[in-house]
């Protein structure tokens, strides 16, 4: 059994989305299998006004940011590029095709896939959108294949091209948005890699970023690096409350860090999530 999902990066205001894993199956966290080697297949076009050359090597610098993080087992390498460039014309083939061996990233280089995809126009708000099929065997999902669309037609600087790129292939891992934002004190440029508008002006991950790709695919040192909050959050009654943000905050540098209430879906209200370092007192929100 199949299924698919994907995370798109915007320029606008719109809702926030659950942080946490993208998708959850038989109230677990789903992932590549073991310690999540994914190999990606460039596109063989340009990115609006970009090389394929110089986009090639946003690419590369963007999804070292996930491969670099100490703790997690994730690794992303660039297999054989595509053979064609992806258009609005032959998309299709290779946006649905989940047994293929290919986990394409393409290079929508005048929006005109993104156009086809969520309606004439999305292409002037829409930076890129990523996800992965998974199967079900079931008991437990795995990813199998995923797939990443940037859009060439609006133009932005190197810095959010390689944010939009990262955002992206966090989704295509398994990554959903995080919430952190000014409500915490952060400020825009400083929003997670991982928030759904294109605010972050650093080509770095945030903490909650590091965070989350750690709970997800942890090294078998995580929890010597980590510390771990976990509980329930209800009313007063008992009744879980779903769907809720919670973060925690070092009392000391001020880093946070979020989950979200019954993101397993267990209708407990459970949440967890790891904060760095363990041996820190933490100010739960």
């Amino acid at each position: 059994m199949h299924g698919f999902i994907a995370g798109a990066l915007i320029t606008f205001a719109a809702s926030t989305f659950a942080g946490g894993p993208l998708v959850v199956c038989n109230q677990l966290a789903t992932k590549y299998p073991g310690a999540g080697n994914v190999s990606l297949n460039y596109d063989q076009g340009t990115l609006g006004s970009r090389t394929k050359e110089q986009a090639d090597a946003l690419v590369t610098e963007a999804v070292s940011l996930w491969t670099n993080v100490a703790t997690s087992t994730v690794m992303l390498s660039r297999g054989p590029d595509l053979s064609v460039d992806v258009t609005s014309s032959n998309y299709l083939a290779y946006l649905y095709n989940f047994s293929d061996g290919l986990n394409p990233v393409i290079y929508d280089t005048d929006g005109s896939i993104i156009d086809s995809m969520f309606g004439v126009g999305a292409k002037n708000s829409v930076l890129g959108f990523a996800g992965s099929a998974w199967n079900n065997n079931g008991a437990q999902c795995a990813y199998v294949e995923g797939r990443a669309v940037i859009n060439g037609h609006i133009s932005v600087s190197d810095t959010t091209m390689k944010v939009v790129l990262a955002h992206e292939t966090g989704h295509l891992i398994g990554l959903d948005h995080s919430q952190l934002d000014n409500s915490q004190g952060l400020v825009n440029s400083n929003y997670p890699l991982m928030y759904p508008i294109a605010y972050r002006g650093l080509t770095s991950l945030h903490e909650d970023d590091t965070a989350a790709v750690s709970a997800l695919y942890p090294t078998a040192t995580v929890a010597s690096v980590y510390g771990q909050l976990t509980g329930v959050f209800t009313q007063a009654n008992g009744t879980p409350i779903r769907g809720a943000n919670i973060w925690a905050k070092d009392i000391n540098t001020n880093k946070v860090f979020s989950s979200v209430s019954d993101y397993l879906s267990q209708n407990t209200g459970y949440f967890k999530f790891i904060l760095l370092p363990a041996s820190t007192h933490y100010t739960p929100k």
